[in-house]
Parts: C-alpha cells; sequence; structure tokens
C-alpha cells in the first residue's frame, strides 16, 4: 500500500500546470510545490505573471511579490510603471501572447473565448472566484500567496500579511462592538449605494454602523429621507452635491454635518488600504473611540 501511495504522489508531480477540481489550496504534499489554485495545478514557481485585476494585484503588492509581475490592468495602482493589457472585460489578448507570460490572472468577466485563445498560447488562464465576505479575503490571501511562492512558504506569508490587515480591523471592531450602532449609508454613486448582505455592509457593521439600505443596489433620495441615516458616506466627488441636495437636507446627516468622503476602492481591492477603510468609517462614526487615521 505505502508504494501505491508513493508512486501516485509521484504521478500527481508529473502533470505541470493542469486543470483539476476544487478551488483551494492544494495541500497534496505539505511542501511548496506543486499546488493547486483554483482548480488549476502549478508545478513550480512562476516567474512571469500578469494580472488583470486590480484587487488581485493589490494582494500581490502586499505580499510583497510583485517582483514577478511584468504587467497588470488598465485600471491597477501601477507605481512601478509595468506595461498594461487591457482588463478582464477587455483583455489585449494579441499582447497578452506576445509577452510569453507564465500566468494571467483574471476575474470572472474573463470570456471563455479570450480564455481559450491565451490558453491556447500555452499561457496559464486562473480566474479567481468572487469576493463576497471578508472571510473569503483571507483564502484569497492565501491562493495568491500560494502561486507566488508556494503551498508552505506562501502560506506563512499569506498569514502574516494578512494578519496584519486583519489585526487592524479587530482592532476598530473591539472598539465599537458595545456601542450603539449609527444609522448611515453607503452611496457608490448617484441612485446606487452598497445594500445589506455585501462587504461594504460587512465592514460598516464591524465599524459600528448600521445599513440603512435594502437589498438591492438602486436607491432614491426619497428613500435615504424615510430612513433617515446620521451618517452618509459617498466618493469624494459626491461631496458637495449631497450637502446641497434639497431632498437629503431633512436627513440628520446632511443636517449635522456627518457626510464623509470615502472611496469605495477601499472595499473592491483588498490590499493595507482595506483595513484604512474600515478605520475611516469607524473614526467618522464613533470619533471617540477611533482616531482617524487621514493626518
Amino acid at each position: 500500500m505505502r508504494k501505491l501511495v508513493v508512486f501516485i504522489i509521484a504521478a500527481v508531480m508529473l502533470f505541470s500546470l493542469t486543470a483539476c477540481d476544487g478551488n483551494t489550496v492544494n495541500k497534496i504534499t505539505g511542501a511548496d510545490y506543486p499546488v493547486t489554485v483554483w482548480g488549476v495545478e502549478i508545478e513550480g514557481c512562476p516567474q512571469k505573471v500578469i494580472c488583470l485585476s486590480p484587487a488581485v494585484t493589490d494582494i500581490v503588492i502586499a505580499l510583497g511579490s510583485d517582483a514577478q509581475l511584468i504587467g497588470v490592468s488598465d485600471n491597477c495602482d501601477n507605481e512601478r510603471g509595468l506595461d498594461t493589457f487591457g482588463s478582464s472585460a477587455l483583455p489585449e489578448t494579441e499582447k497578452i501572447i506576445k509577452s510569453n507570460a507564465d500566468i494571467v490572472i483574471a476575474d470572472e468577466n474573463l470570456s471563455d473565448e479570450a480564455k481559450k485563445e491565451i490558453g491556447d498560447s500555452g499561457i496559464v488562464v486562473m480566474i479567481y472566484p468572487s469576493v463576497e465576505k471578508y472571510s473569503d479575503i483571507e483564502k484569497l490571501y492565501e491562493s495568491v500567496a500560494s502561486i507566488f511562492s508556494g503551498y508552505s512558504t506562501g502560506g506563512e506569508n499569506a498569514d502574516n500579511t494578512f494578519g496584519r490587515i486583519s489585526k487592524r480591523i479587530n482592532a476598530v471592531k473591539s472598539k465599537t462592538k458595545d456601542e450603539k450602532a449609527v444609522n448611515a449609508v453607503i452611496l457608490l454613486n448617484d441612485g446606487i449605494a452598497a445594500p445589506k448582505g455585501t462587504l461594504y455592509d460587512e465592514m460598516l457593521t464591524v465599524a459600528g454602523g448600521k445599513n440603512i439600505a435594502g437589498k438591492q443596489y438602486s436607491i432614491n433620495y426619497a428613500e435615504i429621507v424615510e430612513k433617515n441615516p446620521q451618517h452618509i458616506f459617498c466618493p469624494a466627488d459626491m461631496v458637495e452635491s449631497v450637502k446641497s441636495d434639497k431632498t437629503l437636507a431633512k436627513t440628520d446627516a446632511v443636517k449635522n454635518g456627518n457626510i464623509t468622503a470615502f472611496s469605495p476602492l477601499y472595499f473592491e481591492r483588498y490590499g493595507e488600504n482595506f483595513a484604512l477603510g474600515v478605520e475611516i468609517m469607524a473614526s467618522a462614526l464613533h470619533p471617540d473611540l477611533v482616531k482617524s487615521p487621514i493626518r
């Protein structure tokens, strides 16, 4: 039986970058490679990776693995000036193929046609699962770190990196958990608010708020007035229009000047700024308990 087990493990290790079942990190050997992430097996450490997802790129940077990136999407924070290759929804397929990358990481907006064309060129395409809740981010860190550094080394890096972010968020949670929640709404755009059951909603709760929005993204200002939030979060370019809106003027938030500029990108990307977003919210809702991280 032992010989059979050894043979099976050896056979598994012969496969390189092949699709397989499951979306979890491979734990067959407990070593760094091979590692299976999002249904794809990777035999060795990739040296040339293109990431078409700003969310994942932020994680790669937080992990300190960005030296392996040779390109990013048009929408990424690109301080290193890396080459860009479009986006998951609109990839520059020919340019990607000519790059001779080892791996392309994209979100579920990448079409089957583009995935096949890139994959047929020999480049491995990896599609990461959508993030629905905070616990999904920790799993995403583990998966991304495993791609770039292997199961054992990557797992340790993921634990340490996500641990820093988690520590900041837990510090906020410990300060706000016993406080009365403040009614609030997160406006993402005109007529669009972060609904209940989303990551925005979960983090607003951690920050000591209670989301007055419904279960849909669409919302009108009359609905907001009816729920009467004590605080409104919105993108910086909406602050003045919210302040001057005659309908929203009836809310306690506007009456008391409790309108905070807040970038939706804090909760759409999962690097260090994710914790910053929670801290900004908490300091606005409970200024006596949480100091503002913005100096």
